[in-house]
């Protein structure tokens, strides 16, 4: 069903860009282009999410716990503990459910970490054979058959 529904969209002029997003050409979200991009964002309100300067923050779920540090004059929020390697493997796990994939280059500015080190390279080898991989010399990402297994390329691509 969900290829017979890709194969629509692309009759109908529309092109994916991420596992389950279509737009027509020059008309692709935005906002949610930024989570799958690690660029920064900020949410306001109860429960909300932010991501800034490479660091997560959850405000109180609670409107009066969020009403009352306000007022306190603090920030109502928890800094997420992530470290860097779990934020290597969302960067991986995001990118590769884009079309553009993930870029060496930005992976290496960004964590000062070679993409390779934390993929499995046989795994890597053997997807690319299998034509559920492409590289492009500088991003690794899904081929089109890919993207119909990409939760299996990703579990067997991480480390």
């Amino acid at each position: 069903m969900y290829k017979s529904g890709v194969e629509r969209f692309h009759q109908a002029g529309y092109v994916r860009y991420e596992v389950c997003s279509f737009a027509k050409p020059g008309h692709e979200c935005r906002h949610n282009i930024g989570y799958w991009e690690g660029r920064d964002y900020l949410g306001l309100g109860p429960s909300a999410h932010s991501f800034i300067n490479g660091q997560r923050f959850l405000n109180a779920s609670s409107n009066v716990d969020y009403v009352k540090a306000l007022e306190n004059g603090e920030l109502p929020r928890e800094v997420d503990q992530s470290g860097i390697e779990e934020r290597m493997v969302e960067t991986i796990l995001l990118g590769l459910r884009t079309t553009w994939g993930v870029s060496r280059a930005k992976f290496e500015r960004v964590f000062e970490n070679k993409l390779e080190e934390k993929i499995d390279l046989h795994q890597y080898d053997t997807l690319v054979k299998a034509g559920h991989l492409v590289d492009d010399g500088d991003a690794i990402k899904l081929s089109d058959d890919g993207f119909y297994i990409v939760e299996e390329v990703t579990r067997r691509l991480v480390k």
